[in-house]
């Protein structure tokens, strides 16, 4: 049987931040939005790629859930999108949000912004993750 001393110190620490996203997503409300997303830009900037996505994920749930925040989220995945180093899962992550904040906040002026530096992404780089 496998005891908690037993676990590497770096696995307890990312199933711990994966669960603090989490409950933070389970928790926002419009009082708290500024702070639960300063948290996620944390996490947003991590090393683990696994995080990053996950963290995408909830930010996409966050602006669904209040709308007055999506183009700044929009913005915010678009940045992480547009980083050099990030990964396959991460840019699936990313895709997966922005197509679910464009189609429900498809009159807002920062949709635009956004399919315009996707567009631009896209010829540039492509996308080869299929999932995204």
């Amino acid at each position: 049987m496998m005891t908690v001393a037993m676990i590497p110190l770096r696995c307890m620490l990312f199933y711990c931040r994966l669960l603090k996203v989490d409950i933070l997503t389970a928790l926002t409300s419009t009082d708290n939005v500024p702070r639960v997303l300063k948290e996620y830009q944390l996490y947003a900037a991590d090393q683990n790629e696994a995080l990053v996505a996950h963290t995408v994920a909830a930010v996409g749930q966050v602006a669904d859930a209040d709308p007055s925040v999506a183009g700044s989220c929009m913005e915010g995945i678009m940045r992480i999108l547009m980083r050099s180093s990030t990964s396959g899962a991460v840019v699936s992550a990313c895709a997966v949000a922005l197509r679910q904040l464009l189609q429900q906040n498809m009159h807002s002026k920062s949709c635009a912004n956004v399919v315009k530096q996707l567009m631009k992404l896209l010829i540039t780089d492509g996308v080869s993750e299929p999932s995204a």
